[in-house]
């Protein structure tokens, strides 16, 4: 007789235990099942997976871990009630705090609380180690990598900080060096301009930080913000004579104005500023007020006139204005005038002169007089709602593994930045010591959490220049009457993008198929044979164009050309919320491009923006560039981790458990995941 004890042993004590559940299936064909599902989940073949999960159930229908498997393949294949009812299902036959909060994340995914209350972070001093990497910080300029550039005014410098607060590059401004720098921008060329105060002028950067150009010497008195707009142009705040400077981004000089008139004195002391919607918007130290003018220096209006204190830069967000003022954060709503509080220093001597969004959604501010930089979260994401979740795990190479992790923020966008010290990985390791007892052998099978052996960061996929692009035609009447026009505007698209990215096409008709993929030319061609369907459908052609485009790990883009509506009626299988979830848990960005003068409808422009999207006019004065642009410069949230396993396979029989765990400044998420190594 033999009997096997289970126990559980951890490497390290303060390792928590996995809450993945045990893998204790027994039942030969559904071990197979099993084992199949799991590699088809691995490999980004989620329908493959649903079914083969759901004929392992079928035999038993109790089993926590496959109930587990099967809701993560319906939520990445976009059936997103039918697998909340299947982890629902697990936690009611074994209570589980892991699958509890999957739960928790992906019911409420995309829903924003009315009100964001933000809190500390981290701080990080400008002086560390005995050594001033920068004093008096003015500025800090977010990049799309998720590094920041802080403006050392104080050491005449330029410090990159990543996203966790590590300080990774010093410029002193080579070769001609900086004089007192405050603010800097970056335009869409990647060239940096950096204003100096002490000289009068603005000193222009390549995109690797040297020094190329001084501008506006003698046309700017006391320059300290910066701002653009979309055309290009620059608009400097002149504190030495009370104006605001334009200047071409050569630093032409292009025309100044203090905005005096009959209806308004005249700037006194600008600060801050930013450019919208043909609007510029000042700051102005002595009124304690926004001041709003047009793109000639005409006054138009004033905001939060004598509220402020002492206000400095100036950010536009979300039809507000994000202002550093003394030692607060404030929000200025311009459509009611009203401010609110977004965080304020207890400590009233600190004096905030620069505040602006990360690429991940928290805010960096600089504070001047104490020479740091504060990283405030929002408090609703605060020690939790980091969604990671596991792509692809690659075993061919076994003991060497590789796996793909998304990282996305609880409302689903992508965590950018990272790097080997965000990532935490374990494996389970199973061994079976076998005693005699009583002349009996018994079994004992130790359970060992440990860390991973050698883990490597390979990289993360927004360093990669591969994309794959499917466009969606509606064949709908509206559109097919405007073959031509479609014709016109997408090869204008088409020769925009770089010849390396992977096209396809699929027509949105009542049953949706590839038409062309392929030769860019053949798309263009086939355009003028679209058919016409008045039945035709958005849901069934989103889902083709997505089961297509996980088959691989590139940028993943879906180009819908519409008339505008995506036709409600349409949906059978699936709603609005679903298809969204379908983009993003497989991180596709979904853009329009509009063929009517009606306003795009609400279900497009929610699916559009909550996938990091636009929707664009077609007839738009500036063209498809701004689509081009975005599409190319789209985040992933994507990294590839390498390791090598310890893990007996035995044979390619052994379900191996992984834990995933990522932790950013106070977020973190984890994923527990596993694999079978290939057959032996």
């Amino acid at each position: 007789m033999k009997r096997v004890l289970y126990s559980i042993l951890l490497f390290f004590i303060a390792l928590p235990l996995f809450a993945q559940y045990a893998y204790e299936i027994q039942n030969p064909l559904v071990k197979e099942n099993f084992r199949l599902g799991v590699t088809a989940f691995n490999t980004a073949k989620y329908g493959e997976a649903i079914l083969l999960f759901e004929k392992a159930l079928a035999n038993a229908p109790r089993d926590p871990l496959l109930l587990f498997w099967l809701g993560k393949a319906y939520m990445r294949a976009g059936f997103n009630n039918t697998a909340l009812a299947r982890w629902k299902d697990a936690v009611s036959i074994k209570p589980s705090i892991f699958v509890n909060s999957y739960i928790e994340l992906f019911t409420n995914i995309f829903i924003k609380p009315l009100e964001q209350n933000y809190s500390i972070a981290i701080t990080i001093p400008g002086r560390q180690k005995n050594q001033d990497f920068f004093l008096r910080p003015s500025a800090v300029f977010p990049l799309p990598n998720g590094n920041f550039i802080v403006v050392g005014h104080g050491n005449n410098q330029l410090v990159t900080v990543n996203p966790n607060g590590v300080i990774i590059e010093k410029n002193p401004g080579n070769p001609g060096g900086f004089d007192r720098p405050f603010s800097c921008i970056q335009d869409t060329e990647g060239n940096y301009f950096v204003t100096e105060f002490q000289s009068n002028r603005i000193a222009k950067l390549s995109p690797t930080g040297a020094i190329t150009a001084y501008m506006a010497a003698g046309k700017i008195i006391g320059p300290q913000f910066i701002a653009e707009d979309t055309t290009g142009f620059l608009y400097v705040t002149s504190v030495g004579d009370s104006s605001i400077v334009k200047l071409d981004k050569n630093g032409n000089f292009i025309a100044s104005f203090t905005g005096k008139s009959i209806n308004f004195n005249g700037l006194k002391i600008p600060t801050g500023i930013a450019v919208h919607n043909d609007r510029i918007y000042v700051a102005d130290a002595v009124y304690k007020s926004v001041i709003a003018f047009d793109l000639f220096g005409n006054y138009i209006t004033e905001y939060a006139k004598g509220r402020l204190h002492k206000p400095e830069s100036l950010l536009w967000k979300d039809d507000s204005l994000i202002i550093a003022d003394s030692n607060t954060i404030l929000q200025l709503d311009l459509a009611s005038d009203e401010i609110r509080v977004l965080y304020s220093d207890e400590d009233t001597s600190s004096r905030f002169t620069s505040a602006v969004y990360d690429i991940n959604g928290d805010l960096l501010v600089t504070d001047f007089d104490k020479s740091r930089i504060l990283i405030i979260s929002d408090e609703t994401t605060k020690y939790s709602g980091l969604i990671v979740e596991s792509e692809k795990i690659i075993t061919s190479s076994f003991p060497k593994i590789f796996i793909d992790v998304s990282v996305r923020d609880r409302y689903g966008k992508p965590v950018i930045g990272l790097n080997i010290y965000n990532f935490y990985l374990t494996e389970m390791i199973t061994k079976i010591e076998r005693t005699i007892q009583n002349g009996i052998p018994i079994d004992k099978k130790n359970e060992i959490i440990k860390p991973v052996t050698n883990l490597t960061f390979e990289g993360s996929l927004d360093e990669s220049k591969d994309h794959r692009i499917i466009l969606i035609i509606e064949a709908s009447p509206a559109i097919a009457v405007q073959k031509t026009k479609v014709r016109d505007s997408l090869t204008s698209l088409l020769n925009n993008l770089p010849a390396e990215a992977e096209i396809s096409l699929i027509y949105a008709g009542k049953t949706a198929h590839p038409a062309v993929s392929g030769d860019r030319q053949e798309i263009i061609r086939s355009i003028l044979s679209m058919p016409q369907d008045n039945n035709w459908r958005f849901d069934t052609a989103l889902k083709l164009a997505v089961n297509d485009l996980v088959k691989n790990s590139k940028h993943r883009s879906i180009i819908f050309i519409t008339s505008g509506s995506i036709r409600e009626q349409s949906f059978q299988e699936s709603g609005v919320r679903e298809l969204l979830l379908l983009l993003s848990n497989n991180r596709t960005s979904l853009y329009a491009i509009t063929f009517s003068k009606l306003a795009s409808d609400q279900m497009l422009t929610y699916l559009c923006t909550n996938t990091q999207g636009t929707i664009i006019d077609a007839d738009s004065p500036l063209g498809l560039a701004p689509l081009v642009n975005q599409l190319l410069q789209q985040k992933s949230g994507l990294y590839r981790l390498s390791f090598t396993s310890t893990a007996d396979p035995l044979f390619g029989q052994n379900y191996l458990p992984i834990g995933i765990e990522v932790y950013l400044r106070n977020k973190s998420g984890k994923e527990e995941t596993g694999y079978f190594a290939p057959l032996q």
